[in-house]
């Protein structure tokens, strides 16, 4: 997926178990915010994605039993 401008907004989402995949995703130009959002459980990658001319945000959020992987990201 390409998210180009804007804002991509996470903010206060909840992911629980399963698998949430933005691999190779490119976030550019924009705000991604993940402001409280919640990682328990399951798996996150962002594996190979970029994110580049604009700010990703994770202010308090919680990573608690889920493998988030960020590997190559750039």
């Amino acid at each position: 997926a390409r998210f180009t401008g804007g804002t991509v907004d996470f903010s206060g989402a909840r992911f629980t178990g399963g698998t949430v995949d933005f691999h190779d995703s490119g976030f550019t130009g924009g705000t991604v915010d993940f402001l409280d959002a919640r990682f328990t459980g399951g798996t996150v990658g962002f594996i190979g994605a970029e994110f580049a001319d604009g700010a990703v945000d994770l202010r308090s959020a919680e990573f608690a039993g889920a493998t988030v992987s960020f590997s190559g990201a750039r």
